[in-house]
């Protein structure tokens, strides 16, 4: 602050300073400009408790110019670094001398393109931004609010837009039921991914220039019904797959997907009712099959062998968490072979070890070692 008429300003930070440490260079120069005659016109004291000797500060420099949390912070080439703030904004530093270099506002979130670019995704715009010249080399504007967009070649984007409400929760627009491609450097939209018969939730992308999208079970005003997966072709924009969902009626709640080794994919989650999804899904031909063993929303799966996965759920506050089982699966067959019993509190993770073994840690602070073959735990 600025003081006040007995203790102003300069006089405290006169007195921070003398208060620094012994050897201080701080407590040094301000001990001498004190006991310089006329200088100081009142009593001043240094404490009994003062360090011998002080601490260099760890801290080289404070990047401040955000008002609102940082949301994450990405290093670049040439010591410099962008962060993304919750304020929408993103920040351009030189980290040597601490200076903001440039603000982009409207940055809700951010996707790498490239070694070079980036695309910054605002509340209704889209823009490419080369990073080693700090310049936009592109920039998209659209009608609709983006609830989520990424790059999916070059200068093309696929875009997920929010559910339309008005204020009486009615929904005005299905724009949020379809799914976008634009050629963003053209400003023109080349494809229209129609089939969702609900707002899209999400999309992951995959090799070879596929996606998989699927659907919100409510906006919070509305409630739907489209339980499908749907795998598209991004470049021609056409749906190659409908996976229909296990329980009719009954939409992921949260869904994550994960690639194995052979091109096949692993989809898994929880749906609106608390049940779990676990299913392997073979894209080029196909077939699926359905994991059925966890009662309640998977919480992870590791990809042990080729043909073999390992799966386990539990909630993710410890109040709701009662499955601690580690089920292993043969994918070939679809089959649970091995139910791994032992931990007592939810499974936090899996690594596979040499000689067919695997090691899991858990919420009850242990660690288990187990042997594949077997299903005995060893350790």
């Amino acid at each position: 602050g600025s003081g006040d008429e007995l203790w102003p300003a300069f006089k405290i930070l006169l007195q921070l300073g003398v208060e620094h440490a012994d050897d201080s260079p701080i407590t040094k120069q301000v001990e001498e400009w004190l006991n310089v005659d006329g200088n100081c016109d009142w009593l001043w004291m240094r404490s009994a408790s003062r360090p011998e000797h002080y601490v260099p500060d760890p801290c080289l420099s404070v990047l401040e110019g955000h008002t609102k949390e940082v949301k994450n912070v990405f290093p670049l080439p040439n010591g410099r670094a962008l962060s993304l703030s919750d304020d929408k904004s993103l920040r351009f530093w030189e980290l040597e001398s601490a200076q903001c270099q440039q603000t982009l506002e409207d940055a809700h979130s951010i996707k790498r393109i490239d070694g070079h670019r980036i695309l910054i995704i605002g509340k209704r715009t889209l823009r490419v931004w080369n990073i080693v010249t700090s310049d936009i080399e592109y920039s998209l504007n659209v009608l609709c609010d983006i609830r989520d967009a990424m790059p999916v070649s070059d200068n093309r984007a696929l875009i997920i837009y929010e559910v339309q409400l008005d204020e009486d929760g009615v929904r005005i627009s299905s724009d949020s039921f379809n799914l976008q491609i634009w050629d963003v450097g053209k400003s023109s939209c080349e494809h229209i991914l129609r089939g969702h018969l609900a707002p899209v939730a999400g999309v992951i992308l995959l090799p070879e220039g596929r996606a998989i999208s699927w659907c919100i079970s409510t906006d919070g005003s509305n409630t739907y019904d489209d339980d499908t997966l749907r795998l598209w072709d991004m470049q021609s924009g056409e749906c190659l797959q409908i996976l229909e969902g296990e329980r009719k009626g009954s939409c992921p709640s949260w869904l994550t997907l994960d690639e194995l080794s052979d091109s096949s994919v692993i989809v898994w989650g929880g749906d609106m009712h608390g049940l779990p999804i676990l299913f392997h899904w073979e894209l080029k031909s196909g077939r699926k099959e359905l994991l059925n063993g966890h009662d309640s929303p998977l919480a992870g799966v590791f990809e042990y062998s080729r043909d073999c996965l390992l799966s386990w759920c539990g909630a993710y506050s410890p109040e709701e968490d009662d499955d601690h089982r580690l089920l292993v699966w043969d994918l070939k067959t679809g089959t649970c072979v091995h139910e791994l019993k032992g931990h007592q509190g939810g499974i936090q993770g899996v690594h596979a070890l040499l000689d067919d073994r695997a090691l899991s840690w858990s919420r009850d602070g242990t660690i288990r070692i187990w042997a594949m073959e077997s299903g005995q735990c060893l350790n």
